[in-house]
C-alpha cells in the first residue's frame, strides 16, 4: 500500500496539472459592438454581431485578462426571452501573448442581458497550453453600442 501511495504521489507531483497556474478571469469588459439585425418577425431576429473589447477592469490585482484587448464575433438567434449562439474570441497583449475563446449565449435576462458560457481553446506566448472557463453576462445599448460584459471564471496556464 505504502508504495502504491508512494508512486501516485510521485505521478501527481510531475503531471503538467500540478505544476499549473490557475488565474480568476472575473471583471468586466467594455467596448463596442456592431451587429448586423436580420428581423424574422417583430419579436424573433438574428444577429451577426462583431465586438471590439477595449478594456477590462478585473475584481481582483491578479487576473489572466490584465492588459488584453480583442475582437469577438459570431450569430445569436434572438426570441426574447430566449436567445441561441455561439461565436469566438481573440484577445492579446503588447507583448504578443494572446488567447483564444470560444462563448455560448444560452439565454437573455429581464433587463436584456444575454447571458451563458465562455471556454479557452488555448493561447500564445505564456498563454500557450491555457484553458478554462466560465460564465458572461453582456449587455449592450442598441443606441450606441456600447456594452459591457460582466465574467467570472478562471484560466488554467501549464
Amino acid at each position: 500500500m505504502k508504495q502504491i501511495l508512494t508512486t501516485f504521489t510521485a505521478i501527481a507531483l510531475t503531471s503538467p496539472l500540478y505544476a499549473a497556474e490557475i488565474l480568476p478571469a472575473n471583471g468586466v469588459w467594455s467596448g463596442t459592438s456592431a451587429s448586423e439585425v436580420h428581423q424574422i418577425n417583430e419579436n424573433h431576429m438574428v444577429l451577426r454581431s462583431n465586438s471590439a473589447y477595449l478594456s477590462f477592469d478585473p475584481a481582483s490585482e491578479v487576473s489572466a485578462m490584465v492588459g488584453m484587448s480583442g475582437t469577438c464575433y459570431g450569430a445569436v438567434e434572438m426570441a426574447p426571452p430566449m436567445a441561441n449562439g455561439t461565436g469566438h474570441c481573440v484577445f492579446s497583449r503588447d507583448d504578443g501573448d494572446a488567447m483564444f475563446s470560444h462563448w455560448t449565449i444560452t439565454a437573455l435576462t429581464a433587463d436584456g442581458a444575454a447571458t451563458g458560457t465562455w471556454s479557452v481553446l488555448g493561447g500564445r506566448g505564456t498563454l500557450e497550453g491555457a484553458s478554462g472557463g466560465g460564465s458572461f453576462a453582456s449587455k449592450t445599448d442598441p443606441e450606441t453600442g456600447v456594452f459591457q460584459n460582466t465574467v467570472t471564471g478562471a484560466v488554467v496556464i501549464p
